[in-house]
């Protein structure tokens, strides 16, 4: 199953939470975005980041977005993050692969990049 299909299936289910009347309050939302649809793509990240399939996710991140906030699509997407409270897509992919690059430089696992050379 594709990244883009599991974002979208999370979405489904984040779109009856939203649409229900028991305790879906805008942070209960939010949250539950983040967990499910935000760290499905953040778990992928690091590896096509910089490929073609990176805008095809960010759509359906932009739709989980707008199920936490409500807003509708002609919205600004800058706008529909700032709402949110919530980094767009492409910060978010960058702020990760950086993080995951100074674990790995910085790991004294790891032969060539942990230690200096002497």
């Amino acid at each position: 199953m594709n990244v883009k299909a599991k974002v979208a299936a999370r979405n489904s289910l984040l779109r009856k939470l939203a649409n229900s009347n028991w305790g879906a309050d805008p942070k209960t939302v939010r949250t539950t975005a983040l967990a499910l649809s935000y760290s499905t793509v953040e778990y992928y990240s690091v590896v096509w980041a910089r490929t073609c399939h990176a805008k095809k996710v960010d759509a359906e991140l932009n739709n989980a977005c707008r199920i936490v906030t409500g807003q509708l699509r002609p919205t600004p997407l800058p706008l529909l993050y700032r709402t949110a409270g919530i980094s767009p897509p492409d910060i978010r992919r960058q702020t990760h692969g950086s993080t995951e690059k100074h674990k790995q430089e910085t790991d004294l696992r790891q032969p060539l990049f942990g230690r200096k050379l002497e």
